[in-house]
C-alpha cells in the first residue's frame, strides 16, 4: 500500500481504543452515570500527595472506581488494568501506556480514604453488569 493511502487510514491511538470498547458496553454507560468532575472536586487531595507522578487525580480516581465496581484486589486490579482495553479506555489509558501497578491503586485508595468511596458505591447501588 502506497505510502499516502496509509496515512488516510491511519487513525491515532485514543481513536483506536475508543472503536475497541463496544458502544453498549457497561463502562460507557457508567462514564454516562458518573459525574467524574464533581467525583473530582469532591477528592480533597493535593497533587503531591497522589503519590503517583504521571498519572493525575482523575485517572487514579477513574481506576479505583472500577477496581471497586470488578470487586478487585489491588493486584488484580493491576493486571485487569494492564491486560483489558475497556478498562483502558475507562481509565483514559491508550493501548501503549504505563497502567498503575498495585501499590499505586492502594495508596491512592488510602490518601482518598477508600471507606468513604465504598460507602458511596454501596449507597448508590451502581453495577457493571
Amino acid at each position: 500500500m502506497p505510502l499516502a493511502a496509509q496515512a488516510e487510514n491511519t487513525i491515532t491511538e485514543t481513536d483506536s481504543v475508543d472503536q475497541l470498547v463496544g458502544a453498549q458496553h457497561p463502562y460507557r454507560m457508567l462514564r454516562k452515570l458518573l459525574d467524574f468532575n464533581d467525583i473530582v472536586k469532591s477528592v480533597k487531595i493535593k497533587t503531591f500527595e497522589l503519590e503517583a507522578e504521571g498519572f493525575g487525580k482523575p485517572r487514579l480516581i477513574k481506576c479505583l472506581i472500577l477496581q471497586f465496581m470488578e470487586d478487585l484486589s489491588d493486584r488484580e486490579f493491576e493486571r485487569f488494568i494492564a491486560e483489558n482495553t475497556a478498562a483502558k479506555w475507562f481509565c483514559d489509558f491508550s493501548l501503549l501506556d504505563k497502567t498503575s501497578d498495585f501499590s499505586t491503586i492502594c495508596n491512592f485508595a488510602r490518601v482518598s480514604e477508600h471507606s468513604r468511596w465504598v460507602i458511596y458505591f454501596r449507597k448508590s447501588n451502581v453495577k457493571c453488569s
